[in-house]
């Protein structure tokens, strides 16, 4: 049986590229002296997962989606 059971495995590296991107993100975010320092940030990773009627395929897709800190007003 072929059941990837691994995260970077998933459709082909491409959920821990996608994740990667958006933590990168976040710490910039965090990092950025023109946002609060006290705002939550947010990464959600949402795995789609359909199986065929005889349950041996499934289709898979993933989206990763990031909240960020909004930049402060200048002044």
């Amino acid at each position: 049986m072929g059941v990837i059971y691994s995260v970077d495995k998933l459709l082909g590296g491409a959920v821990v590229e996608m994740f990667s991107e958006a933590m990168i993100a976040v710490a910039e975010n965090v990092l950025d002296p023109n946002t609060s320092p006290k705002a939550k940030r947010k990464i959600v990773l949402e795995l789609t997962i359909e199986p065929d009627e005889e349950r041996d395929i499934a289709n898979m897709s993933a989206v990763v989606k990031k909240t960020l800190a909004p930049r402060m007003a200048a002044a």
